[in-house]
């Protein structure tokens, strides 16, 4: 597969060349060297910056403030004519060779996000996203959105005023490198195959699509439940779920929320997969088909309601050991993000602006369709 949209660059002392690689992977460098130089991959675009720690300790600090590069090699004016390089997986995630496979793929993947947004209506992510791979560091993904957060929050602003101009210089460096999304790239051991990326990658970027619009309050809010019930979890030695349980305060806006990035996650990788592989495009759909749920309050798989925003937009039969009722079939991916406001931290809440946005299209299916995902 192609890698497509990112930095090229090339150099030799103080000449430097640069170029993009366009939908094909193709790029051109007019630059011209006599001695070799060299050639390499900058993964930092308009759209992300993507950096990388290898080993589960800040062992290389420097790896946090720089973006992630990968050098292709070292090569004559002649060995650059027709240059392929081919970016091969490597299983063991603590090496430089896994940390580049993961950036390709995410910028491969933030290629086709921007793709699937605009062929369902729905904003692509925000501009100029701070992306953070890690090996070890941390334990799964998420997308806090710090940068953006300390950037456009009212104190972060006030804050500014109160600086010196060198106070103020050292402040936007430091809010430069907080990242916006974080993802742990191993898994079992070994680092994560493409589909796995992938569907990582859309579901985290999907959060960021809602981030435009729900705002830095809700997001916040948001933010800081996950953090209670990550503590909770580490304080009380429990295997409660790390988004906490059903029973708690704003776990309805936990429902909400990941669930629609599960929902853009599975839904993106399935069209994604549906011309390279269709058993993964399969299992993409099904793990949005086939949610069961149930009323246990640790079992986030049962109360996270990402089968529902499925559910609104297809037209298929729900298979009966689901439990779910579904005759909802009207909605499109347009309609069920419209419906997620800054004040929608609930489940119920969402049916309601869903139903008041689409003239109450589909109500008594709407409320057998919610009242069998058990809220």
């Amino acid at each position: 597969m192609p890698l497509r949209n990112v930095e090229v660059k090339s150099r030799r002392w103080f000449t430097l060349g640069q170029a993009r690689t366009d939908g094909n992977g193709r790029f051109s460098i007019g630059q011209g060297y006599r001695r070799e130089a060299k050639v390499f991959v900058e993964f930092k675009t308009e759209r992300a910056t993507t950096r990388g720690i290898t080993f589960g300790t800040l062992a290389r600090p420097w790896e946090l403030v720089l973006p992630i590069r990968h050098q292709l090699g070292s090569y004559t004016g002649s060995q650059m004519q027709g240059l392929r390089y081919h970016f091969s997986y490597q299983a063991d995630a603590t090496t430089k060779g896994a940390l580049s496979w993961t950036a390709a793929t995410l910028f491969n993947t933030v290629d086709d996000m921007y793709a699937y947004c605009a062929a369902s209506g729905i904003p692509t992510p925000p501009a100029n996203l701070n992306i953070m791979l890690f090996s070890r560091l941390t334990s799964s993904a998420a997308t806090p959105m710090l940068r953006y957060l300390t950037e456009t929050s009212l104190v972060s602003q006030m804050i500014s005023q109160t600086l010196t101009p060198a106070g103020q210089v050292l402040k936007a460096v430091v809010q430069r490198q907080l990242p916006d999304i974080t993802c742990r790239y191993e898994g079992n051991g070994e680092a994560l195959l493409t589909d796995e990326l992938d569907e990582t990658f859309f579901h985290e970027l999907g959060h960021s699509v809602h981030y435009r619009q729900a705002g830095n309050l809700y997001w916040t809010g948001y933010i800081t439940l996950i953090v209670e019930a990550a503590a909770k979890r580490l304080l009380d030695n429990s295997r409660t779920s790390i988004y906490g349980r059903k029973t708690d305060n704003g776990a309805g806006l936990i429902a909400v929320s990941e669930a629609w990035g599960n929902y853009v996650g599975n839904t993106f990788a399935a069209r994604k997969y549906d011309a390279i592989n269709l058993n993964i495009a399969r299992f993409n759909r099904d793990r949005l088909e086939f949610q069961t749920p149930n009323d246990d309050p640790d079992d986030d798989d049962r109360w996270i309601v990402y089968g529902m925003f499925h559910d609104m937009t297809d037209n298929t039969t729900e298979p009966p050991a689901t439990g779910v009722t579904d005759n909802v079939n009207s909605y499109t991916t347009i309609q069920l993000y419209r419906a997620m406001q800054p004040d929608v931290m609930g489940v119920r809440k969402y049916q309601q602006r869903v139903l008041s946005q689409n003239n109450n299209r589909q109500a008594s299916e709407m409320e057998q369709l919610v009242t069998s995902y058990r809220w």
